[in-house]
């Protein structure tokens, strides 16, 4: 899985493209709040421990951006500055659900897992408004293996060394790894469906221009929550255009591209996205070399 071990420091970030994408996130919890929402009971305890963790973080990491205040009846409220938008964030959090409230307020996705009594983790809630070609809508449920049964070598090699690592975690010993997908984005398709890909992904045909390649990336952190016990997964996704990357990260790209097995390859759709893309890499690589 190519973990490391995680700086909570670093657990949520805000940059100057916040508003933004958290202007696409309100709008699919408005509008489709059930294809990336879902929650089941016996998670109430974990949903409100990871709300209570994106507040104080929030607040204390970027207090100019979200001010926490108590009302004259004594709720718990946070403003996001920049919208004035206050969400209430103790109970009965004015009819939001409180794993919604933490999606609003941050930019990651947040996934909860727990530990049944077959010692198999199941997905038991999860806001995950950044897809890539599926909902949770149809995953709420699903055990590691199932959600991951696409994966390759994941029933030969990696299912069972997975299931331990979630056993494992701590509260003391948070973890994180990267992973990045190839996109071809679609003519006119504007941010919010490259960021949310609820459908399974089909291409007719592959990229005739670099700039129609994206790279998305995702920050991945797995933390053992310390009240309720339950394992918080949380994503930040990011998007680069193959044309925006500089040389050192097109070398780098092209270099594990081509190290794939079939298997990932085929995973990965490199037959849909390569040879646009790794002729790109190799042009710039001539380029740099003249």
């Amino acid at each position: 899985m190519d973990l490391r071990r995680a700086d909570l420091g670093r657990w949520l970030e805000i940059d100057d493209q916040y508003l933004v994408v958290h202007n696409i996130r309100s709008t699919l919890l408005d509008h489709h709040r059930s294809r990336v929402l879902q929650c089941r009971p016996g998670s109430e305890a974990a949903r409100t421990e990871v709300l209570d963790l994106v507040v104080d973080f929030l607040t204390r990491t970027y207090p100019a951006q979200f001010r926490h205040q108590s009302s004259l009846a004594g709720s718990d409220l946070v403003e996001i500055v920049a919208t004035g938008e206050v969400f209430r964030v103790s109970a009965p959090f004015d009819g939001f659900d409180p794993l919604e409230i933490a999606a609003r307020l941050a930019v990651e996705d947040f996934n909860i897992l727990i530990k049944g009594k077959d010692g198999v983790h199941t997905l038991e809630a999860s806001a995950t408004l950044f897809p890539v070609g599926w909902s949770v809508h149809d995953r709420i449920g699903w055990s590691l293996g199932r959600l991951h049964h696409m994966v390759p070598l994941w029933e030969e090699k990696v299912g069972r060394a997975v299931e331990r690592f979630f056993s494992r975690i701590t509260p003391a010993s948070p973890m994180e790894r990267s992973n990045f997908f190839v996109q071809v984005r679609e003519p006119n398709q504007n941010l919010q469906d490259i960021l949310c890909q609820l459908e399974s992904l089909e291409f007719n045909s592959g990229p005739s221009r670099p700039d129609d390649v994206v790279f998305r990336w995702e920050r991945q952190i797995f933390r053992r929550l310390p009240k309720s016990g339950a394992v918080l997964f949380s994503v930040k996704t990011g998007l680069t255009k193959l044309s925006d990357m500089d040389s050192s990260e097109l070398r780098k790209f092209a270099m594990e591209a081509r190290s794939w097995p079939e298997g990932v390859a085929n995973y990965k759709r490199r037959n849909i996205w390569g040879d646009c893309a790794l002729k790109f890499c190799d042009s710039m690589a001539d380029v740099e070399s003249e």
